[in-house]
């Protein structure tokens, strides 16, 4: 992998708008996954910058670390599904796109 030349000025400007850090909340989580998930979009459309580049990676190490950190309790499949609709205000008909 080559090495990326970056600036820093611009690269500044980047972890001035995400200020990124350790992630301690879920709202922090979610704060980065949004970042990354706009990232992506980009990379995707017009490509990245290496400082947006830069940025991606270093978001995805610290949603990574926090999601490794986040222990999931016992909970019979359908019922975190149903929880997951729940929280994000869906119906089983939400459902038929993806599940068939």
């Amino acid at each position: 992998m080559a090495v990326m030349q970056i600036s820093p000025i611009r690269y500044g400007k980047l972890l001035a708008k995400s200020l990124p850090k350790l992630i301690e909340t879920d709202e922090e989580f979610d704060r980065y996954v949004e970042t990354m998930e706009r990232l992506d979009r980009k990379a995707a459309d017009v490509g990245l910058t290496p400082e947006e580049e830069a940025l991606l990676a270093l978001l995805e190490r610290l949603v990574q670390d926090y999601d490794d950190k986040i222990e999931l309790p016992e909970v019979p499949p359908h019922e975190m599904v149903q929880f997951l609709m729940d929280r994000k205000g869906l119906r089983q008909a939400d459902l038929v796109p993806v599940l068939g």
